[in-house]
């Protein structure tokens, strides 16, 4: 499968599941937006409904999970991480290797 194709791969295999995602997520906008935080009942029926939404949420990240599982492991850690950074930075002519940190100090003072 072709890289490029592999996220919408992913959505579409969890579309029914997305989609109701999306209507939770609109439906407690709808409410926040027409109603608001006035009384107790309203926070309590998004939280019901935020809650509902959890399962359709982890359906979608799971089908992302599995999307992204069959690139090759080296190309999408060396997509996802930073390049090392090594711990001492430069020797000094005699031989002592200090921390960046230590030099930077002894410079700053």
């Amino acid at each position: 499968m072709v890289e490029g194709k592999v996220f919408w791969y992913a959505l579409q295999s969890a579309r029914e599941e997305g989609l109701m995602l999306l209507a939770f997520l609109l439906s407690v906008y709808g409410i926040i937006r027409a109603q608001g935080f006035e009384t107790a009942d309203i926070i309590v029926w998004n939280i019901v409904l935020l809650v509902q939404a959890i399962p359709y949420l982890a359906a979608v990240i799971m089908s992302l999970i599995s999307a992204f599982s069959r690139l090759s492991a080296k190309k999408l850690i060396t997509r996802i991480t930073a390049h090392p950074v090594s711990v001492v930075s430069g020797i000094d002519p005699g031989g002592d290797a200090q921390p960046a940190e230590e030099k930077e100090r002894k410079e700053f003072l």
